[in-house]
């Protein structure tokens, strides 16, 4: 049992000291173009808390982030959904998420 956790512990360590030196690479020319973050609150608390992060990433990046608002309660988490898995689309809701696959059926 020793060995095994010996040969654990070292693949573990092996895997961090991989990430530390590999995924700040990645991250080094995020983002190049625009961030978009799609809510479904227009003028509501949502779409000033989005546009509030918005500022902030676009003054820290340098980069343009976009607030997107779409209507409906389904609309905006289905645009995500269907968005490219790139990091470049972000959906900002509010508390009662969790409910609506209970209340409506996505289009998925």
């Amino acid at each position: 049992m020793p060995l095994a956790y010996a040969m654990n512990k070292s693949a573990l360590s092996a895997a961090l000291l991989l990430a530390v030196f590999i995924v700040p690479s990645y991250a080094a020319d995020f983002p190049r173009k625009p961030i978009r973050i799609v809510t479904a609150d227009a003028g509501g608390g949502s779409d000033f808390v989005a546009r509030l992060i918005g500022q902030g990433w676009t003054a820290a990046w340098g980069q343009q982030v976009v607030v997107d608002n779409r209507g409906g309660g389904t609309i905006a988490g289905d645009i995500v959904a269907h968005a490219a898995a790139d990091g470049y689309t972000l959906l900002y809701y509010g508390s009662t998420l969790w409910l609506l696959p209970l209340t409506f059926k996505l289009s998925m």
